[in-house]
């Protein structure tokens, strides 16, 4: 494909011999009404209809065209096409995909000739000269040609004829000839040679008359010819737009003329133009004015017109050129610029056309910078793949600051994903989290949300009084002043997992809001709600890249599609690959908007300036195009080239329906996506997605009439109405109910007729029968000397009845009666046997005398010689009656004879060599397997010795004769070409008749040694990388560690970080090209000092030798962990990836290969938890934390399978009237030892493990159990708590109602606490077990209120009993003012949600009176009583007796 052209908006695509052209010459091209291009070739002839070409002069084995070099191919009305070839012209009828000669087929009047000089049909009229100077008038309605003019034969032919003034010019190389419309020659003269020699001519709307020659461009003025010097030489074509501007071709390049001043503008040369060093040389325009160049060897060139809204392009082709075509972001304003790129960054004048790359120290080639902002006059700050930069404006040089050096956080490695500016203030969202630059001090701040760093930042949106953050799972506002983060994600609709980017306000209160994978959503902050606008926009845009404010509202791109959005109409605009953005693809943030009003736009093919206000619903003819309709039969096809127009009719045998689709605007076709439905007997089908694709297949329609309805997508938008396409399925004429009562009555009627005749031949058949039982006996007597018997058939009964006194057919000798159609025949035999017994009974044939194979009675093949003559006929109808002649066994003859040729063949067709030699060893005999495997000449081989001559080791011989045969390989000598490997078998044979020879068999095994090696390469090396593989690095490990047993080893084992990410996102074939990549950065910086293998997935080990010291090969991994986190570019995808590096040195820390290895893996796991990306070494230490923590998973397995497990209970109290509500059932487990271990550490351990729903039901089912057989427990509610893992399995309320039935606990005094995260997590299934709960009657309480998303909008949906205030902020209410602000405010929430509210951690009186005077009456905690046993909680229970004046000292 080609480039885009900055300077003028052109934009290229290529037809050439990869689109499906067989030649890349093309001779002439036009294009019809309906807006397809019609192609000659020197092979054949072409028609382009959206993305497909399609030659028509052959289809199937169909030829249209005879095999001539077309030269001229000319659109007609009603669907007609105009072809010459050098010496004949043809007329294409698209509707019926048929081909008539003119003056043969068509238009007989006409002379056959050749032309070149047609002119564009005016009506039904057009005017040909043939090469015979013959001028001729065709009247398309009369189907007839009529002889103007014959003006006879030039030395030259003819160039193109036009109609000019009343008049048809016409021009040979040196001459030039104007007629009258009838034929009379008005004007012949020389074409001066100074002039060079005369290409085309071309007649304007203006009435100028244009002459193009090889010295130049001519426009006729009076009587004479003016010159248009800035032309050029070597002009080919010229042709005129709609807007009444002229294009010139030249061999040099393309060219532009005003239509009425005249004023030249160069385009370049083909290459320039579509990256193509051709000579270009014929030219046509479509219906929208784009340009098709037609080159001398490289195809057709589509050049399409620039778009009104982009004002101005920058790349690195164009004048001034940008330093990389990636361009990222943008600074300043049009006089001074900056714009961020993959290669740096440049200052760019836009009024002065000036381009100044600016330097960044430190800044490698192989990094991008991705954003700039000016800071001051002076100063711009610049975020890079490497980091944050300083840049002096007025000398272009910057400096990386941030590097920890200097006193600021260091970020000299890290992602700038964005920079937002602020007042006085500049926000830095990278990899590793939220930045605060402020630009009066200098100083860069860390953006921390409750002491923890603010990550997955992706975007901020500064307004000056409210700051808006963006990233993953994340958006809401930063309140600058507090320092804290409020989260507005329960505005969102409910459902998917957003990743915001880009944002900004549109309106007061009214924010757009972009998602990658979710589309764009418009949050109104005073409603507090979100509305997703992609179905209602209609806008196919599911990743905003960026979304930019504009005077009415904003712009939105896409990959590709860029948006006009009207925020106080609602109206949005889209233009996509079909307006303008074909062959380029947006980047993500790339947008700026300057001071008048222009928007920049940052892609993969540079920068756009674009007005939005120009940005209008395209007026061009995008639509859908029907290409073709192609029927495929059994045996034919049916194609339908116009089936829009045509009737579409399709028999009922068919077995396939493909029709191909496109669009109309060729330049853009592939970039079009298609969505169709099938109606039948006004039944739609559902509506199917090609995905892609450009072709619908149909097969098993029904009959009747069926309508197919195609919808487009253009511009990111898809069409509301469809595209018919109706046709009609035929039905068998048979399957017609009155075909089928016809053929039952002819059946009837057949069946009568039939038993008639059958009664009218069994009659004459007894009177055969008893003739030729006479005439058999007769002749048995004769044969029975002769070793044969008779046989005779009789028409009656067709049958033979067959003696067989010499058990020919049977192992008796009694006779057999056989029918004619019950015997089997070889099905060689067959036909052969069959044309002679039919001749036979025709009478063409006077004696049957055959031999054949059948297969007798006891199912044996026999071989039969039989001879007979006719006995009797029908004198009325001459038909056969009775045939009788004799037969015998040729069975063992026949044998004999085939084992003589079967061992003569075999020799000489087996693939194997064969030679026979005498006791010298010379070769007496051998087979054509035997020279071709040894390269010698027939007659070449014999006399030639095998010990001598042909077999490489002479020892063979010796070990053959030791034991009288040897098989095995070998090499055999090829006749001057070396050496080839065979499987050789030698053997003696010894005759009767005396001599002794020696038989050699041997086979050519050279493919299967090299198939070996392949294999040996594929069971050792990775297919993908070229690598060595697990099992080849088992053998070199070994093999290291075997020959040098001291030798220090390094194990280094590398995993690819979030590779599984990438492989996702862009598809294994970008993540195979990624490993393919990273092989060789691995390759390349590890050299000859060790070994690089792939041990599957993302996974690799570098085996290193030759180290002295461990801190050389911590150097290593350190190069490692540098060169892989710098951006790789695959596939035109820059990747950003990091790897985790365990490093095992041997012996050390492993003597065999196995436990290095395991101890590798182990390192990297280590680096893995400590924040990947980094290397570490193996230690003892952290091999014995991992074993700990098996340890301990072993022994709560253990204990949960033993019984081991305690459960505690600690009180709930009611302080309104001092009473104890209920109890909460508290896990605890002892280690062996008595060791307690803290629940919090032995319920991640579950989680981990994978054991926490085992031990969720455990607790659940002895709590309940142990509740039960308390005393007196109707007054109490037990509290349960319910782990994630466990509420998020379907059959959870099941479980409950069995523990229900087993325990016999009421439900009403069941309470099951659930945290916050559970019920945001699959949200429809956490509704379903709530409501279910609820049911039941089994009260549910959020524990930790206050911890996790603290979303108001989930209390209203899901039915919850109770709030439990988390312990945190109990403990630090009374000194936290934040902390006592979030408690007051869950407790008026409780309130107002009529949900109870429990505070837990109540461990002072302080804390208790401050709770009681803010209306919180149910509370537990060590105020009141610590976690207890069972038995010591029922005593607590039985003896609690509230203190009275300590509850009244609380509430006072």
């Amino acid at each position: 494909m080609g480039q885009a052209l900055p300077a003028h908006g052109l934009q290229s695509r290529v037809f050439d011999h990869h689109s499906g052209f067989a030649s890349n010459s093309v001779t002439d091209m036009a294009f019809s009404d309906r807006g397809l291009l019609w192609v000659t070739t020197h092979d054949g002839l072409y028609r382009i209809a959206s993305h497909k070409v399609r030659r028509i002069d052959r289809f199937n084995d169909t030829v249209l065209l005879p095999d001539f070099t077309l030269v001229r191919v000319s659109t007609l009305p009603n669907n007609l096409v105009l072809i010459s070839s050098e010496h004949d012209l043809f007329l294409l009828d698209e509707r019926q995909n048929r081909v008539s000669l003119i003056g043969r087929d068509s238009y007989t009047d006409y002379q056959r000739g050749g032309a070149t000089a047609i002119t564009e049909a005016e009506g039904a009229t057009f005017w040909v000269l043939n090469e015979l100077g013959q001028l001729y008038r065709f009247d398309m309605d009369r189907q007839q040609a009529t002889l103007l003019s014959v003006i006879g034969a030039q030395k030259h032919f003819f160039q193109r004829m036009v109609h000019h003034r009343d008049t048809l010019v016409t021009g040979t190389r040196n001459q030039l000839i104007r007629f009258s419309m009838d034929g009379e020659v008005l004007l012949s003269q020389e074409w001066p040679k100074e002039r060079g020699n005369l290409t085309t001519l071309f007649s304007d709307r203006q009435g100028r008359l244009w002459v193009a020659s090889t010295r130049g461009l001519y426009y006729q003025q009076g009587e004479h010819f003016v010159r248009i010097d800035a032309i050029g030489r070597s002009v080919r074509d010229i042709k005129q737009d709609s807007n009444g501007n002229l294009w010139v071709v030249t061999t040099m390049g393309l060219f532009r003329l005003g239509g009425e001043d005249l004023q030249v503008t160069a385009l370049g040369r083909s290459e320039d133009l579509f990256d193509l060093a051709a000579s270009m040389h014929k030219l046509e325009l479509d219906g929208q004015d784009n340009l098709w160049v037609a080159t001398i060897s490289a195809g057709i060139a589509a050049l399409s017109q620039p778009e009104d809204y982009v004002v101005d392009r920058l790349s690195t082709h164009t004048s001034p050129a940008l330093g990389a075509d990636v361009v990222w972001g943008f600074g300043g304003d049009a006089e001074q610029l900056f714009v961020a790129h993959d290669q740096g960054l440049d200052e760019v004048s836009l009024v002065q056309r000036t381009v100044r790359p600016m330097i960044l120290e430190g800044l490698d080639p192989l990094d991008a910078v991705f954003n700039v902002l000016p800071i001051s006059d002076t100063e711009l700050l610049a975020g890079s793949s490497k980091g944050l930069f300083l840049v002096d404006r007025a000398t272009g040089m910057g400096r990386r600051i941030a590097t920890g050096d200097d006193g600021l956080p260091d970020l000299s490695n890290r992602v700038i994903l964005s920079l937002a500016q602020g007042p006085g203030r500049v926000w830095l969202a990278t990899d590793i989290g939220l930045y605060l630059y402020h630009t009066d001090s200098r100083s860069l701040e860390v953006i921390l949300d409750e002491g923890e760093r603010l990550s997955e930042v992706r975007n901020v949106l500064d307004l000056g009084d409210e700051v808006w953050l963006g990233g993953r799972q994340l958006f809401g506002r930063y309140h600058l002043a507090e320092r804290r983060f409020e989260s507005t994600l329960n505005w969102l609709p409910a459902g998917p997992e957003y990743h915001f980017g880009p944002m900004t306000r549109v309106a007061e209160n009214r924010l757009l809001v972009g998602s990658f994978g979710e589309g764009v959503l418009e949050v109104n902050t005073k409603l507090k709600m979100a509305f997703a606008m992609n179905e209602q926009w209609r806008l196919n845009c599911i990743t905003p890249y960026f979304i930019e404010a504009t005077s009415e509202g904003a712009v939105i791109g896409c990959p590709q599609v860029l948006a006009r959005y009207n925020s106080d109409s609602g109206e949005i605009i889209s233009v996509g690959k079909d307006g303008g953005l074909f062959n380029t693809e947006l980047n993500e943030g790339a947008a700026y908007r300057l001071g008048d009003g222009s928007l920049l736009v940052g892609s993969t093919t540079g920068l756009l300036r674009v007005d939005p206000l120009q940005i209008t619903e395209a007026q061009s003819s995008n639509g859908i195009q029907l290409e073709s309709v192609k029927v495929q039969y059994e045996d034919d096809s049916d194609l339908f080239l116009l089936p829009e127009q045509q009737s579409v009719t399709i028999r009922p045998s068919f077995e396939l329906v493909t029709i191909k689709l496109g669009s109309s605007n060729l330049i853009t076709a592939p970039a079009v996506q298609f969505r169709y439905q099938l109606v039948f007997d006004g039944n739609p089908s559902t509506m199917t997605e090609l995905n892609g694709e450009t072709s619908i297949t149909l097969s098993r329609m029904p009959p009747g009439n069926h309508s197919l309805l195609v919808y487009g997508e253009f511009d990111g938008k898809w069409q509301q109405e469809p595209l018919r396409l109706n046709f009609r399925v035929e039905q068998y004429w048979w399957a017609h109910q009155g075909m089928q009562l016809l053929f039952l009555t002819v059946t009837i009627l057949m069946l009568f007729i039939t038993a008639v005749n059958w009664r009218n031949q069994l009659r004459r058949q007894r009177r055969i029968n008893q003739a030729l039982r006479q005439s058999q006996h007769r002749l048995q007597l004769a044969l029975q000397g002769g070793g044969s018997d008779i046989w005779e058939w009789d028409a009656k009964s067709d049958s033979f009845y067959v003696e067989n006194r010499q058990t020919t057919l049977s192992r008796t000798n009694r006779p057999m009666r056989i029918p004619r159609l019950g015997m089997t025949l070889h099905r060689q035999d067959l036909q052969p046997v069959y044309q002679a017994w039919k001749q036979l009974l025709a009478g063409d044939l006077e004696r049957l005398n055959v031999e054949f194979r059948a297969i007798s009675p006891v199912g044996e093949w026999r071989w039969l010689w039989v001879t007979g003559t006719v006995i009797e006929r029908d004198p009325e109808t001459g038909q056969t009656l009775l045939v009788a002649g004799v037969y015998a066994d040729r069975t063992k003859v026949r044998k004999m004879a085939h084992l003589h040729t079967l061992y003569a063949h075999a020799m000489e067709n087996t693939t194997e060599g064969m030679m026979i030699l005498d006791s010298e060893y010379t070769v007496t005999a051998h087979n054509p397997s035997a020279l071709a495997i040894l390269g010698y000449p027939k007659g070449a081989l014999e006399g030639v010795s095998l010990a001598d001559t042909l077999l490489t080791d002479r020892t063979i011989l010796q070990e053959m004769n030791l034991a009288r045969r040897w098989s095995g390989e070998a090499q055999m000598r090829r006749r001057g070409r070396g050496q080839v490997p065979v499987w050789l078998n030698l053997s003696h044979m010894s005759l009767d008749s005396g001599g002794d020879y020696l038989v050699v068999l041997f086979s050519d095994i050279s493919e299967r040694k090299k198939q070996e090696m392949a294999l040996q390469k594929l069971a050792n090396f990775d297919l993908v990388t070229g690598l060595p593989n697990r099992s080849q690095f088992d053998q070199q490990i070994r093999e290291l560690m075997e020959q040098a047993p001291g030798e220090p080893l390094a194990m280094l084992f590398l995993d690819l970080d979030r590779f599984k990410h990438i492989n996702d996102t862009f598809g294994h074939g970008t993540g195979d090209a990624l490993l393919v990549e990273v092989s060789r950065l691995l390759s390349s910086v590890v050299g000859g000092s060790g070994t690089v293998c792939r041990f599957g997935g993302d996974e690799f080990v570098i085996i290193v030798r030759d180290f002295s010291h461990r801190l050389q090969v911590e150097a290593l991994a350190e190069r490692i962990l540098s060169l892989l986190s710098e951006p790789i570019q695959v596939q035109q995808q820059v990747l950003y990836l990091s790897v985790s590096i365990g490093i095992a040195l041997y012996p050390e820390d492993g003597s065999q290969a196995e436990e290095l290895l395991k101890n590798a893996d182990l390192a990297m796991y280590h680096a893995k938890e400590e924040g990947r990306g980094r290397a570490c070494f193996y230690t003892r230490e952290r091999d014995a934390q991992a074993t700990y923590q098996l340890e301990m998973e072993n022994e709560l397995r253990q204990a949960l399978e033993q019984d081991k497990l305690k459960i505690h209970y600690q009180p709930q109290l009611d302080v309104s009237d001092s009473s104890v509500c209920g109890v909460e059932a508290l896990m605890r487990w002892k280690r062996e030892d008595g060791t307690p271990v803290s629940p919090d550490l032995f319920i991640e351990l579950a989680e981990s493990s994978g054991l926490i729903i085992r031990l969720d039901r455990w607790m659940l089912e002895n709590a309940c159990r142990e509740f039960m057989s308390w005393p007196d427990n109707q007054a109490l509610k037990l509290s349960i708590n319910v782990s994630a893992s466990h509420f998020r399995q379907y059959d959870y309320v099941e479980f409950i109602q069995s523990v229900l039935q087993s325990t016999g606990i009421p439900p009403q005094q069941l309470c099951l606490e659930i945290t916050e995260g559970v019920l945001m997590q699959q949200v429809n299934l956490a509704q379903a077990h709530l409501l279910a709960l609820r049911e039941l009657g089994i009260s549910v309480a959020v524990d930790d209120f206050g911890t996790g998303y603290s979303s108001l909008s989930y209390l209203s949906q899901f039915a919850v009993n109770s709030l439990k205030i988390d312990r945190s902020f109990i403990q630090s209410m009374l000194e936290n003012k934040a902390n006592r602000a979030i408690t007051c405010s869950i407790l008026d929430l409780g309130r107002n949600l009529e949900l109870d509210v429990v505070a837990e951690g109540v461990e002072t009186p302080q804390q208790l009176a401050f709770l009681r005077s803010q209306g919180c009456h149910l509370v537990q905690g060590y105020h009141f009583a610590r976690p207890m046993p069972s038995s010591q909680c029922c005593q607590w229970l039985a003896n609690w007796t509230p203190n009275e004046q300590e509850l009244l000292m609380a509430s006072s």
